[in-house]
């Protein structure tokens, strides 16, 4: 079974736990050398992105409850007696232990799924093209500035990116390290 906490990729036929503690290679010997696809990678790198607007959107629920929290304590200190207000505070704190609770499962998570995609991306040789990744998944930016910033032309860009992921793909499944320095 899969735990709460983690999420499974699936693409073309292929379940992948996408959490392996960051060591892919020792997780495909085990498994009995499962081969990433591209879709795979891609999905891998995504997670992180994923879990951490999952965690914006924690954060601004959280702010959201603790802002009625102080709203409702101060219309009880205005009463001079509690009219079930204590009710809503306390439904009200519940629920603030809980999304706390929640938020460090899913900054637990992302630490997993970062370490994860940090070493798919550390299985290119290229220190550019890690950047080139890195900026495309990690840092938010849109893909015309990377593009621009790392000094390619859209159509480069988006060509590169896919090599790569292929480049990721088949040194999952092989233990060979073909020199990816020559890719453009």
């Amino acid at each position: 079974g899969v735990r709460n906490n983690e999420r499974n990729v699936c693409t073309r036929g292929v379940v992948y736990c996408v959490f392996c503690n960051g060591d892919i290679r020792a997780k495909q010997k085990k498994k009995g050398g499962l081969k990433l696809t591209v879709n795979d990678v891609k999905a891998i790198l995504l997670n992180v992105r994923l879990v951490e607007e999952q965690i914006d959107v924690n954060l601004e629920d959280l702010a959201r409850l603790r802002e009625q929290s102080i709203k409702i304590t101060s219309v009880i200190s205005d009463l001079p007696r509690s009219t079930g207000n204590q009710d809503k505070i306390g439904t009200i704190m519940s629920k603030i232990i809980d999304m706390e609770s929640e938020l460090l499962k899913r900054i637990n998570t992302k630490k997993k799924a970062r370490a994860e995609a940090e070493a798919l991306i550390d299985l290119l040789d290229n220190p550019r093209h890690k950047m080139f990744l890195y900026r495309w998944y990690f840092l938010g930016q849109e893909r015309m500035l990377v593009c621009d910033t790392m000094f390619y032309s859209r159509k480069s860009g988006y060509r590169l990116h896919n090599r790569l992921l292929q480049i990721i793909a088949n040194r999952t499944s092989k233990d060979e390290k073909k020199d990816d320095t020559n890719v453009s």
